[in-house]
Parts: C-alpha cells; sequence; structure tokens
C-alpha cells in the first residue's frame, strides 16, 4: 500500500495546496525554502506531500 505523504506535487498543485502563486512555489524551491526535486529535460519541480506540510509547520 502507498504512502499518501509520498505522492508527487507539481507546482501547480504545490501553488494550490500552500495557497500561493506559482511564482512563489518556484522562487522558494530555487532558494532552497521549499525542497523538491526537478525531473524531466524542461526541469519541472516535484514536491512531496511531506515536504509541503514540513513548510506549512515550519511557517506557523
Amino acid at each position: 500500500m502507498r504512502n499518501n505523504d509520498e505522492d508527487f506535487f507539481t507546482v501547480n498543485k504545490a501553488s494550490e495546496f500552500l495557497g500561493i502563486s506559482v511564482k512563489t512555489v518556484r522562487r522558494w524551491a530555487q532558494q532552497g525554502k521549499l525542497r523538491g526535486i526537478k525531473i524531466g529535460s524542461r526541469g519541472d519541480w516535484r514536491f512531496t506531500k511531506y515536504q509541503l506540510l514540513k513548510l506549512v509547520k515550519k511557517s506557523a
């Protein structure tokens, strides 16, 4: 059985989940404030639910 905390979020889905802009998600990822991985030749970002929740908890 798969753990839901390991589901990957795109930049768009992460921005919806966090309630911030897509531009902010990308900037935070580039700055290292939000940990994610780059995939594919275009360098698309992916984030785990765990990392998103960790950021929310840290910001609270």
